[in-house]
């Protein structure tokens, strides 16, 4: 037999899906113009603020929800997240009240689906970003193990000016190229490690049973860094730059010295 209350989380859980439906395909499926990294910083603030986003939906006065907000940080630096510690004001007491509804924790949580539904979708854009770019990237860095010795030997050992300063512009636009795709390697695996730490360091352990699952979801998945590899053997980032350029060095040092 369904509860009443079973029944109304039921209703709920409907209406949210409703409401989902009535957005845009752009929420559905991110459109290619969306930055990984910059929707990364996005969905850390969104978790790290999603209890004070639904103090704020629950029309608590904004001034109220910063200081509470000022007051937990502040705690949390001082006590070191001793609880015990904390001096309570009354403005704490009225939000821990909102807090106990019924009302505001299914708030609170269908406000934490939304976050975790667009989490999701952006999981799901930079697995299309890495396969439409597996291809260009992997032969991007294969190639460029190649074109950067001889370009860099050729430009070197030329006798003529115009043909060495054309080798010289054409390698320092290659290398801009294959750093600017590093760079944005590593910004998706830095965002990607810095949304566990804000993670932690939201009010999640003050809120109900059932956010604190979905929480703890969201942590588990978290864990797990997002990035672009190339060819499935490393990661883009800035190392493998770095990496490819001593390699490519190398091999230049040593075709110099066959050379002469």
């Amino acid at each position: 037999m369904v509860s009443k209350e079973d029944t109304s989380d039921s209703d709920n859980d409907a209406q949210f899906q409703s409401d989902e439906d009535k957005k845009s395909l752009a929420d559905e499926d991110p459109a290619p113009n969306m930055l990984c990294d910059n929707e990364k910083i996005k969905i850390a603030k969104n978790f790290h603020n999603c209890l004070y986003m639904a103090l704020l939906n629950f029309n608590v006065n904004e001034q109220t929800v910063l200081n509470f907000k000022n007051r937990f940080n502040n705690s949390i630096t001082t006590h070191h997240s001793d609880s015990k510690n904390v001096e309570h004001t009354s403005e704490d007491d009225y939000i821990l009240q909102i807090m106990n509804s019924n009302t505001f924790k299914k708030s609170l949580n269908n406000l934490m689906v939304s976050y975790i539904k667009h989490h999701q979708a952006v999981l799901i854009f930079v697995i299309k970003v890495e396969t439409f770019f597996l291809p260009i990237v992997f032969m991007k860095v294969c190639i460029s193990m190649f074109y950067h010795v001889f370009i860099t030997f050729a430009c070197l050992s030329s006798k003529e000016k115009s043909l060495a300063l054309i080798l010289g512009e054409y390698e320092v636009c290659a290398l801009t190229e294959l750093l600017v795709f590093a760079v944005a390697g590593q910004a998706l695996i830095n965002e990607s490690e810095n949304l566990y730490d804000d993670l932690m360091k939201s009010p999640w352990y003050i809120c109900d049973v059932k956010f604190q699952k979905l929480f703890y979801m969201v942590l588990i998945r978290s864990g797990r860094v997002n990035r672009v590899s190339v060819g499935k053997l490393t990661n883009l980032s800035l190392p493998t730059f770095l990496s490819i350029m001593k390699t490519a060095l190398s091999y230049l040092a040593v075709l110099r010295q066959v050379v002469e």
